[in-house]
């Protein structure tokens, strides 16, 4: 009996251990378990974190990137500014002497307007003198037909009217192609030996073929000192030859046109 009490006894104590065997092994299953899980866990925040990082590196790889090529890009605008003032600096005191020079030239300029302002003053002085005591020659009117104009618009020549008595000196009146205009004047024959000096104001005028009155005119404002040495007078651009050409403006009739001068003058003295 003391035997099968004995052998129950250790019968318990198996199935005990048994129980706390198995319980144990739940117990190391849950941990594996737990332990597997938080592994998984683990890895996939560190896989996260690596990603992150991945991230990060390539973000700050790109950003430094850019930053080195916002710099590059500072830089060279820098230079150019830096260039741009240096022309702006050079273009200024270039400007700035120019202006000097031009400021000294003007002063010259204006000095230079002012003396002949006064010799001009006295030039009118003296004209308005000799006037006043010149006798003056009644106004004359000298009229010229001129043929064959257009010979002149393709050959250049000059022609010349027969002389006109006016004052004791013979004058003429001359039209010849300037450029691209009809030039007149007006001269006095024989100066160096014949011609009085004398103070003249001239008119030239187009006559109408029809009408016989002025259809274009020009000078007349200011006296002309004809003497020795200047003893012709005229307007280089008098009128377009193309204007005067045209039929439809009246000029010319039959290949010719008539000039008239109107000579107002005051002999001075003899040469």
């Amino acid at each position: 009996r003391y035997k099968m009490d004995e052998s129950c006894d250790l019968t318990q104590k198996i199935q005990q251990l048994e129980a706390q065997l198995e319980t144990n092994r739940n117990e190391v299953d849950r941990y594996k378990s737990e332990l597997e899980s938080a592994a998984s866990t683990f890895r996939t925040v560190i896989a996260m974190k690596n990603s992150q990082m991945h991230n990060l590196e390539r973000e700050l790889k790109s950003t430094d990137s850019r930053f080195r090529m916002e710099m590059e890009q500072k830089d060279n605008k820098i230079c150019l500014l830096e260039k741009q003032a240096y022309s702006d600096k050079a273009e200024y005191d270039r400007c700035k002497r120019e202006s000097e020079l031009k400021s000294l030239s003007i002063a010259a300029k204006d000095d230079r307007i002012t003396e002949l302002g006064r010799m001009l003053g006295n030039v009118q002085l003296q004209g308005r003198e000799v006037l006043s005591t010149a006798p003056e020659i009644p106004k004359t009117t000298i009229t010229v037909g001129f043929a064959h104009i257009g010979v002149l618009e393709h050959h250049g020549h000059t022609y010349t009217s027969r002389f006109t008595p006016i004052g004791g000196i013979n004058w003429f009146v001359q039209i010849r192609k300037s450029g691209a205009h009809l030039g007149v004047y007006l001269s006095a024959d024989n100066p160096t030996t014949c011609m009085h000096s004398c103070l003249v104001f001239c008119r030239f005028h187009l006559i109408s073929h029809r009408s016989n009155r002025p259809l274009h005119s020009m000078g007349g404002e200011n006296s002309v000192r004809f003497n020795a040495k200047n003893y012709s007078f005229g307007i280089d651009n008098f009128i377009p030859m193309e204007e005067l050409l045209n039929r439809l403006n009246g000029y010319i009739k039959d290949d010719s046109i008539m000039v008239a001068v109107d000579i107002k003058a005051f002999p001075v003295s003899k040469q």
